[in-house]
């Protein structure tokens, strides 16, 4: 897929995974990250896809 070479992020957050998923046919991007002793997930979409 590669839609999400771009993705900013803050200089102290840490990506601990992330992969390119597609959800009803829809690019997404699944991110594990870590930042100031939080852990998240996140779906990212391209906004495109939603126009």
């Amino acid at each position: 897929m590669n839609n999400f070479i771009n993705i900013p992020k803050e200089k102290d957050t840490y990506i601990i995974d992330q992969k390119e998923i597609t959800i009803k046919g829809i690019p997404a991007l699944k991110q594990h990250w870590r930042w100031d002793g939080i852990i998240v997930d996140s779906l990212i979409f391209n906004s495109s896809e939603f126009v």
